[in-house]
């Protein structure tokens, strides 16, 4: 509450206000009793002390630590008092409201007592868990358009603890898994554990990740997924991949690409070359940029 006080200081004359000037308007004299009235407005109020002989003009109206607004006729009123990290936040034809800001995907926010403090919970090369899946007697594992998107252009997929196949294959789709890549623009390159021969599956459809795998055994994998957005959409570096018994290598790199004529991939299908997928898991990691 703020005031400006005028007076005589205690009845001595040292001097007549003929007049007031304000902003606006021009000099205003006394009237025929002498007197010069001070009205106050909106927040303003004026109280007169005769025995001080004092005009008090005061702000009323306002809370304390609140953020003050303005309105049509010209007086205040108070947004309201904020907590830790709140900010006014505008609102078309309306008051502002108070409100802290909500983290996106990958993003912290902090609220401190006049702070805000905003984060990356996923620095460039983090892997997102995305989704995961348990096979069971399946006859294949697809990764839709659910989790492929725009919002990371680099996956990387885990294959763990295959059961019961005598080989692994995968296919990209464009349009959500309706189809799967058949125009034999896709190859890849892949060498066999103990051996620096590589195998060239070029002008291929399928990518074969890796075969003649005892059903007796586990396999597992690891495939980076690269461009799916891009031009060159399914660049595919993996591997090794294991037996869990014996742990040796069967593939130890399997380099896999596919022409998609600039449409994105949204869909990725893993098939047993016979058979089903008796037990394990795949599981889709997006790869922060």
């Amino acid at each position: 509450m703020s005031s400006k006080t005028l007076g005589g200081g205690g009845g001595s004359a040292v001097g007549v206000v003929k007049f007031l000037q304000g902003n606006s308007g021009g000099a205003v004299g006394p009237d025929n009793t002498g007197v010069i009235n001070l009205i106050g407005s909106g927040n303003i109020t004026v109280s007169g002390n005769a025995g001080t002989f004092t005009e008090t003009i005061t702000l009323t109206g306002t809370t304390n630590h609140a953020i003050q607004l303005g309105n049509a006729s010209g007086s205040l009123t108070s947004l309201g008092v904020a907590t830790n990290g709140q900010i006014p936040i505008g609102s078309t034809g309306a008051d502002p409201v108070l409100s802290t800001i909500t983290a996106g995907s990958g993003i912290s926010v902090t609220n401190g007592a006049g702070s805000i403090t905003i984060a990356n919970t996923n620095p460039s090369g983090s892997l997102v868990l995305l989704q995961t899946q348990t096979a069971s007697s399946s006859s294949s594992i697809v990764f839709n358009s659910t989790y492929i998107t725009n919002t990371y252009k680099t996956y990387f997929i885990k294959l763990s603890n295959i059961v019961g196949v005598t080989g692994v294959n995968m296919d990209f789709s464009t349009n959500n898994g309706s189809t799967y890549v058949t125009n034999n623009n896709a190859g890849f390159l892949s060498n066999n554990w103990n051996s620096a021969a590589l195998t060239n599956g070029s002008s291929t459809a399928t990518c074969t990740l890796f075969n003649s795998v005892n059903t007796k055994y586990d396999v597992s994998a690891t495939l980076y997924i690269h461009g799916l957005a891009g031009t060159y959409n399914g660049s595919v570096g993996g591997g090794p991949t294991y037996n869990g018994t014996g742990m040796t290598a069967f593939n130890n790199y399997t380099f896999y690409g596919v022409n998609t004529n600039n449409l994105n991939i949204n869909a990725i299908k893993f098939t047993p070359l016979t058979g089903t997928f008796t037990a394990g898991t795949f599981s889709l990691y997006g790869v922060t940029q």
